[in-house]
This record gives structure tokens, sequence and C-alpha cells, in this order.
């Protein structure tokens, strides 16, 4: 056993074993006896109290899969892997009642944007996510991208709130979409103005003047 750097020999353990039928009240007097026989070093790795503790615990977790193992039985370390539906596919949203992440995306006058999300933000980032998204598609200045949440007075609704790794697709998603949808709508009214088709244009900055 590896109580310390070296191993130990603990004849009172092998005493209490011999002659003895190997249920767990045998184990535990086993592992019991091992401190009487060790005389472990204290040092900057772990104390004289605590190796003496690991040392009668690996004996008894030792004995006890030594006789498991007689029975016939596996032990060991067993591994197992599971698909979490984070943040859920098209059927997983329609199991939970077609619940979709909204987003609404505005210019203002002042040529500055708001980005309203339904997460609920504590501590993942979500303010800085989404700006960056928005300004990236927009082609306007981070520091002019601002980003609510929590008001239920002027913020879209869902019922799963953050969650699930929602935040960095679903609401990401949302916000890039309706970004999209305000960019498009931005070229229509453009290429109006200028009498051109607004596949023809492209929007590259977002400011606002006045005489």
């Amino acid at each position: 056993m590896k109580a310390a750097p070296f191993d130990y020999y603990a004849p009172s353990s092998i005493q209490a074993l011999n002659n003895q039928k190997p249920d767990e009240q045998t184990i535990a007097t086993a592992a019991a006896e091992v401190v009487k026989d060790i005389d472990p070093p204290a040092d900057v790795h772990a104390s004289v109290e605590y190796r003496r503790y690991v040392a009668t615990n690996l004996l008894r977790h030792a004995l006890t899969e030594a006789v498991q193992r007689a029975e016939g039985r596996v032990v060991g370390f067993g591994l197992a892997t599971f698909i979490e539906p984070a943040p859920g596919g098209t059927d997983y949203m329609a199991m939970m009642g077609g619940v979709r992440e909204p987003a609404i995306v505005k210019i203002e006058p002042s040529g500055h944007v708001t980005a309203y999300t339904a997460q609920v933000p504590h501590g993942q980032s979500h303010e800085t996510t989404l700006a960056q998204i928005v300004a990236s598609e927009l082609g306007v200045p981070f520091e002019h991208v601002k980003v609510v949440h929590g008001d239920t007075q002027t913020g879209p609704f869902t019922l799963m709130g953050t969650g699930g790794s929602r935040a960095a697709t679903m609401a990401s998603g949302a916000a890039l979409f309706a970004t999209r949808e305000v960019k498009k709508q931005v070229l229509q009214i453009a290429g109006a103005m200028l009498e051109a088709s607004p596949d023809d244009k492209e929007v590259r900055s977002i400011n606002s003047s006045r005489d």
C-alpha cells in the first residue's frame, strides 16, 4: 500500500485475517490493525495521522475488492457517456411546447443600437457576447451597443430564460438574425431614398447627424 513513499509490511493485519471468514467485520478489523505496524513519516505532503488514515482505508478497499473478485464479481472503475439536450434541437423545443428564443434589435435616433434579450445573465457575460455580435453585423462600434435584459416591460418573453447553455447558441443566434433583419430594413430604406437596389448596398457604419 502507498500510504507513504515506501511499502509497509503489516503482520497485525495478516494475523487478523488468518482463519477468519472474509466478511465486513473481519476486513474492518484487519484495516484497523494496520496502524499498529506502520510508522509513516510526516513531511510537507501529509501528516502521520493522515497517512495512517489513508493506510487504513487503502487496506479496507483492497481487501473488499479481493473478496468481491473471489466471488466472481467484476470490480473496477466504470465510465459512461451521455448526450445532454442542451441547448436543445427542434425536437427538444417541440417537446417543451415550441419554446423560441426571442430578441429585439433597435437603432436609436442617436445612431447607437439597443438589443433586448430574454436571457437573464448572472455573470456569464451575455452583455459582452451579444453586443459583439450586433456590433460586428451592423458595423458599429462595440461601445455603441447596449444590451438590455431582465426588463419585462420592454424585453421579449420566453419560458426558458437562462440555462442549459442556451446563451451562446440560441440567444446569440436570435440576436444575430434580429440584427440582420434590422440591417435589411436599413438597406431597403437607403435603396428607396437613393433609387437603387438594396442588394447593391452594404452597411459600413451607422451615424446620426443633425443640422
